[in-house]
């Protein structure tokens, strides 16, 4: 009998929804990636946001395919990963609590799968996200990792500053991913107190040194190029978009040390970088 996803986990703080929580954790692995995928989504139904933030199940799957696994996985290899639900459960809780009372927000829809990723397992600790689209976030976790329980909060917090975003901006030019994901890593600092290793990849003299190598790309809406500085080449180091746009909002904190995230999500990129140094 296929077993049912389609029903969320409701938390609440004082009778007020904050989110809906959807498990993707009881499966049997299949013979390739595309009917392991099937098994998540052939009974999710969608929400006014679509199937988890996409417009269709199959541009969903396709996500998922490239983000869970690797392209070249064994399948007759892989053995199911077990989440502890309810120790998830317990963290996405106490994060997204402490999100809300920083920036209030819609409910919030989080969809937590399995990750087979060795790029996750190996440069994320085993927890990484994805925001599809406004209130929507999708976890991934690699639970055989010693250490995602320790960074699942900072993906939470991170992502949901993404889902916010959504609502005020649309994502597309390498000034905006700068900017963007300059804005979650101070997020994740201001609501956990730590700092990213990906954020504190350069100083500020570093970062100066990298942003006029690419000043004349901001424009640009090329994949490949976000993917270059933002996940390394030749050119770029390994997460200097991170870096750079943290040092970027960092210096918009030193100039406006006043402002409220509820504010601060609402201006544009090119306003944050203009009131930089």
């Amino acid at each position: 009998m296929q077993k049912e996803y389609t029903q969320p986990i409701i938390i609440k703080q004082s009778n007020q929804i904050l989110a809906k929580v959807f498990f993707f954790v009881e499966y049997n692995i299949g013979t390739n990636q595309n009917n392991t995928i099937d098994q998540f989504i052939l009974n999710l139904t969608p929400s006014k946001y679509g199937y988890a933030g996409f417009t269709e199940k199959k541009y969903l799957k396709e996500f998922l395919i490239n983000q869970i696994f690797d392209k070249k996985d064994d399948f007759r290899m892989i053995k199911e990963r077990k989440i502890d639900q309810q120790q998830v459960l317990q963290i996405i809780e106490k994060t997204i609590q402490k999100c809300k009372n920083s920036i209030p927000s819609e409910i919030i829809e989080i969809y937590v799968f399995p990750s087979y990723s060795s790029f996750i397992k190996n440069k994320m600790n085993g927890s990484a996200g994805y925001s599809s689209w406004e209130n929507c976030i999708l976890i991934f976790i690699d639970s055989t990792c010693e250490n995602w329980k320790e960074f699942l909060p900072s993906t939470i917090t991170h992502e949901y500053l993404h889902a916010i975003t959504h609502h005020y901006h649309k994502w597309e030019t390498l000034l905006d991913s700068l900017i963007f994901e300059g804005l979650a890593e101070h997020f994740v600092e201001h609501i956990e107190k730590k700092i990213s290793p990906w954020a504190n990849l350069f100083n500020f003299k570093q970062s100066q040194k990298y942003f006029e190598k690419l000043k004349d790309d901001l424009d640009s809406k090329d994949e490949q190029i976000y993917r270059s500085v933002f996940f390394g080449n030749k050119k770029y180091p390994q997460w200097t978009g991170y870096s750079i746009g943290y040092n970027i909002i960092k210096s918009f904190f030193n100039n406006y040390k006043n402002i409220r995230w509820e504010q601060l999500v609402k201006l544009k990129p090119n306003d944050i970088l203009s009131k930089s140094n």
